[in-house]
């Protein structure tokens, strides 16, 4: 019997940094011989990825196969456990779909916390071209964390900064993959690990617009942010960032007009796909993935026009 599952789907803007010399597209190295058919090793996980549709929007999916520390299965009536029985080269399978809208930079992706997290994804991109002999392309990848149309539409209006709130746990883990280690962001973990704290939080403060304050930098707010939302969006990073949150003005008349704060991890856009799914699945049920997340893009369309643009 099927069992209905909900899956969350994040929604990113696709930002990819070139050398002049580079003239590339991020479809271009979706759809590249580089990636087709190119298996690369990502933390203890084999990834590779499967192109489903090649028009307009480009569909796949990344498929992730786990051999290692695989865990075992139970008979419950005899009450033994044991192994699975896989032969050597074969491992459990897991699947994340994308979709990916050229014209306007726009990228779903699926959240699996057993497939493939996003960071991973850009770093088989990025390392299935830099390490084939014949590539001679230079990029980096970059997935910016999109807001609901509403918090969109406040955050464009705040330009006068007031707070930034950010919560932590486990210090240690986040600086073994933050590499960014002497930016902001970097020394505040830094402060938790160093006074040995499982869980912390940082609150940056400046006077209100009536005091007289000149509120955060604006460039050193964005920069931090920015880099904490691409830290969360590692393993880790999702797991030990509990919270964001701004708070600020918009200055247009005498004073500032109050923002209510706007939660950087909970007003994320993201949506959802439901598979039907078999007690055991013989396939990483592709069709319904593609189906499914088309139907999400469909219905995003004005959201996105607020967003992205027409």
């Amino acid at each position: 019997m099927a069992a209905s599952t909900k899956k969350i789907i994040e929604i990113f803007e696709v930002i990819l940094e070139k050398d002049d010399e580079t003239t590339i597209a991020f479809e271009d190295i979706l759809l590249s011989e580089y990636i087709k058919d190119y298996g690369k090793r990502i933390v203890g996980k084999d990834l590779d990825i499967t192109i489903l549709d090649k028009g307009n929007t480009i569909v796949g999916v990344v498929e992730t196969t786990r051999k290692d520390n695989i865990p075992p299965k139970k008979d419950r009536k005899k009450k033994k456990i044991g192994s699975l029985g896989l032969a050597p080269g074969e491992g459990l399978a897991y699947g994340n779909v994308f979709l990916y809208e050229k014209r306007r930079r726009i990228l779903l992706y699926e959240v699996n916390k057993f497939g493939c997290y996003v960071d991973h994804f850009i770093k088989f991109l990025e390392r299935s071209c830099s390490d084939h002999e014949d590539c001679n392309w230079i990029f980096s990848l970059k997935f910016n964390t999109i807001l609901k149309p509403d918090e969109y539409i406040r955050m464009k209006k705040m330009d006068y900064y007031k707070s930034l709130e950010m919560q932590f746990s486990n210090p240690t883990e986040l600086l073994k993959e933050y590499a960014h280690d002497n930016d902001a962001l970097g020394k505040a973990i830094d402060l938790g690990k160093t006074i040995q704290s499982d869980k912390f939080t940082c609150k940056f403060e400046a006077l209100s617009k009536r005091q007289k304050g000149s509120g955060l930098s604006v460039r050193q707010l964005r920069d931090m942010v920015t880099n904490a939302i691409g830290l969360r969006n590692t393993k880790v990073g999702s797991q030990n960032i509990k919270k964001m949150v701004i708070s600020g003005y918009a200055t247009d008349d005498e004073g500032g007009e109050k923002i209510e704060p706007i939660d950087l991890i909970a007003d994320r856009y993201i949506s959802h796909i439901l598979l039907n799914e078999p007690r055991e699945n013989t396939d990483l049920l592709q069709g319904q993935r593609q189906q499914q997340i088309k139907k999400v893009f469909k219905e995003c369309q004005e959201d996105f026009k607020i967003l992205f643009g027409a």
